[in-house]
């Protein structure tokens, strides 16, 4: 590795991806909330599948120079619905934040 080259603070790349696609989404409140919702509004399984999941999510690295060294960030921007004008969604870029984390605040 160049000395000069960004440093992967979370682990490399491949680890990270691996991670990320490997991982379930967890069962969570909003998800319960809405499942109840949609079956009290008589909606069928895969339309309340289809208005819980994100309609994208996008996982990035961000190379930033900080005093003098290159480290990369990694960000996680889940966009959950553009149906009525722009999206709703969130980015992160913490470490300590999933993506899971990230798709469900931008689910709220």
């Amino acid at each position: 590795m160049r000395p000069d080259a960004p440093r992967e603070p979370y682990g490399s790349v491949e680890s990270t991806l691996e991670n990320l696609v490997a991982s379930r989404e967890p069962v969570t409140r909003s998800r319960a909330f809405m499942e109840r919702a949609g079956r009290h509004l008589g909606l069928d399984g895969p339309t309340i599948a289809e208005l819980i999941s994100p309609q994208e999510v996008r996982t990035f690295r961000l190379p930033c120079k900080i005093l003098g060294k290159v480290i990369v960030l990694w960000g996680v921007l889940g966009l959950h619905n553009n149906a009525r004008g722009p999206f709703k969604g969130g980015i992160r870029l913490a470490s300590d934040v999933s993506l899971w984390e990230t798709v469900e605040l931008a689910r709220l």
